[in-house]
């Protein structure tokens, strides 16, 4: 998913993420405590000591602050903890499936938007020829 070289164990990945956008441990756990507030979950904590944990191999996280780390990067909890999509192969499968049904609803859409104007066209012929006939 993430191009990412020597990022190989949890740490590694989370260490990874904080330094791709620049943070520093406190400014990293200002910004998950707004977003946690935000979003309303409920997290023992954010501290700095509990993030710079995390960067140097402490036990892992709780399932509430692994939630928030997902979703404030933008990974899976699958990449955080093991590094790999193992859902990409499903995902791709949904993926094309929603494609092809958006692509058949838009020639469903196109065909009938075709006769529907058609139909208008047909109908403003006979308005315009019982207006010119009377």
């Amino acid at each position: 998913m993430i191009g990412q070289e020597g990022v190989n164990g949890f740490k590694d990945r989370v260490r990874w993420l904080r330094k791709k956008r620049g943070l520093t441990y406190k400014a990293l756990s200002v910004e998950l405590k707004e977003f946690v507030e935000l979003k309303g979950y409920k997290v023992r904590s954010t501290s700095v000591d509990v993030l710079s944990g995390l960067e140097q191999g402490a036990p892992s996280p709780s399932m509430s602050l692994l939630i928030v780390l997902s979703e404030y990067y933008e990974v899976t909890i699958d990449w955080l903890l093991k590094g790999v999509e193992s859902n990409t192969y499903a995902l791709r499968g949904v993926e094309d499936e929603f494609a092809r049904n958006i692509a058949e609803e838009k020639r469903m859409y196109r065909e009938n938007l075709t006769k529907i104007v058609r139909e208008l066209d047909g109908l403003s012929k006979i308005i315009k020829s019982e207006i010119f006939t009377r």
